[in-house]
């Protein structure tokens, strides 16, 4: 056992540069160097990952998910900034993986979110897309069962956030698709998963079978292998993302997916 743990790190990401492989390699050298004892184990253990993975991301055989990285960041006491830096680092990699502008998403920072997080401001933000010329309250509060002051509020906030613009009698959209990447947001996300929960059970209940997919599965599974659990979904949510963009949309859908333990920690 590694009883003697080196400090969490104050190095700036920066001084590694930004790729965060080598930043995570060099972290761990540097670890081992300040006590001998110390062992990617160890690390693996500090960072809330597997060995088995820690090895793999760093040996360029795993791609590390926003998600994880978010945790690993919040863990290795960086400053805020090289934090930001960290995630951003691997949300590239996904950046690099999109097929065309209209795919790619924008980190949206958790200030603008909050303001944003109810669940009709995304799908105002894909009508607006659909058609900018139809888009006031009165519209929006009919097709998408809210008030028509919620509607019109919601307009003003995604204004003032330039998310939209308004030229001449329609409205634009004025960024890619919107992605938060900090776990100082996860208030705001429960809310917002929350909502789109309520939402899919309604779906449930008053939509025809041809018009939703609902699908659950109950399976035993290592947690040792939930980063790629994450990857997959990950990889599953980019392909809609592409197949939504190369078809001519007419209504706004919402997908929501869930992996969860339904058992208690055994201990």
């Amino acid at each position: 056992m590694n009883s003697a743990l080196p400090s969490s790190s104050s190095r700036s990401f920066l001084s590694k540069g930004d790729n965060y492989r080598s930043w995570l390699h060099a972290e761990l050298e540097n670890r081992k160097t300040e006590n001998p004892a110390y062992s990617l184990r160890a690390f693996a253990r500090h960072l809330g990952l597997s060995p088995t993975s820690l090895s793999q991301v760093i040996n360029g055989k795993r791609k590390l998910t926003v998600l994880s990285a978010e945790r690993i960041a919040a863990s290795l006491g960086l400053s805020p900034r090289d934090q930001d830096l960290f995630i951003q680092s691997t949300f590239k990699k996904h950046l690099e993986n999109s097929t065309s502008d209209s795919e790619r998403e924008r980190p949206l920072d958790v200030d603008s979110f909050r303001a944003i997080a109810d669940w009709y401001h995304y799908a105002i933000l894909t009508l607006v897309k659909l058609n900018g010329r139809r888009i006031y309250p009165e519209y929006l509060a009919d097709r998408l069962g809210i008030n028509r002051l919620e509607a019109k509020q919601a307009l003003e906030r995604l204004q003032r956030l330039r998310l939209i613009e308004r030229r001449g009698n329609t409205y634009i959209k004025t960024t890619a698709p919107l992605v938060v990447l900090s776990q100082n947001g996860e208030a705001c996300l429960r809310i917002h998963h929350n909502q789109v929960l309520r939402r899919a059970s309604q779906a449930v209940d008053n939509l025809p079978y041809e018009m939703r997919e609902s699908v659950s599965t109950t399976l035993a599974f290592d947690p040792e292998y939930l980063d790629d659990a994450k990857e997959i979904i990950e990889d599953c949510r980019q392909r809609l993302l592409k197949l939504a963009g190369g078809s001519k949309p007419k209504r706004v859908f919402a997908l929501s997916m869930h992996l969860f333990p339904l058992d208690r920690n055994p201990s």
